[in-house]
């Protein structure tokens, strides 16, 4: 008898950040309307977590961590949906977990298309899924701030009005896509061909080589039998 639910297990490892679980996907199955499985506002102090209830397949969404939220997870620096439950909402330049459930089978990924900002490892429950992990610092890796693996011009700063001196300014890495927003970078229109649009972002997929870099890198989609999924989110500084 085929499985018919999908739970996920949102754990914050970060030492000493709260974070704020988000989930957007389909909002009805089968013509139910589809609650969010996530309380609105839920806040995940450090080494916490939350498992959702089981909610039915076939259905498709993404997760990702808010952070430096107001207590109900809005005003978030990083991750903003402009709600305390970003159900049938969205979000700008942050390191997304994406999947597509259906009844026996898993389409999976880590997506780095749009940024990153928060550390991510996927660890489905069945043992012949693969696990996924992309936990690098904010700005990707380096020493100093002359010399990160995120190039200058599409660091994420905290406060894009201050001098950059500091490492621990930096919330995240903007994809060429979301710094520019050109249809070059961002494989639209004349360019939305995986014939015509190019790798770009490479600093993604050398920090992280199980993610998504750009639209067309169909080497970072997994699949394996319908699964539960444990999601850790994480904080690394350095």
């Amino acid at each position: 008898m085929p499985v018919n639910t999908i739970t996920f297990t949102l754990k914050n490892q970060c030492s000493s950040e709260v974070i704020w679980p988000a989930i957007q996907g389909s909002l009805e199955i089968n013509g139910n309307t589809i609650n969010d499985p996530i309380p609105a506002g839920l806040a995940l102090n450090p080494f916490k977590s939350f498992t959702t209830a089981p909610f039915p397949v076939p259905w498709s969404g993404r997760i990702w961590a808010r952070q430096h939220c107001k207590g109900d997870g809005t005003n978030c620096r990083v991750g903003d949906c402009g709600a305390s439950s970003c159900w049938g909402k969205s979000t700008k330049a942050v390191t997304l977990f994406e999947v597509t459930a259906e009844p026996e089978k898993l389409w999976y990924n880590l997506s780095l298309v749009d940024g990153y900002t928060t550390g991510i490892s996927v660890v489905p429950d069945k043992k012949g899924c693969k696990t996924l992990t992309c936990d690098v610092p904010p700005f990707l890796g380096g020493h100093d701030p002359s010399n990160t693996l995120c190039p200058a011009t599409n660091l994420k700063l905290s406060n894009p009005e201050q001098p950059f001196k500091s490492l621990d300014q930096v919330d995240g890495c903007l994809s060429d896509c979301s710094l520019y927003g050109t249809d070059e970078y961002c494989c639209q229109n004349a360019w939305n061909d995986p014939n015509k649009c190019p790798a770009s972002s490479a600093w993604f997929k050398e920090a992280c080589p199980d993610a998504y870099s750009y639209p067309y890198d169909d080497t970072a989609v997994n699949t394996c039998e319908l699964s539960d999924i444990t999601i850790v989110f994480s904080c690394k500084k350095k």
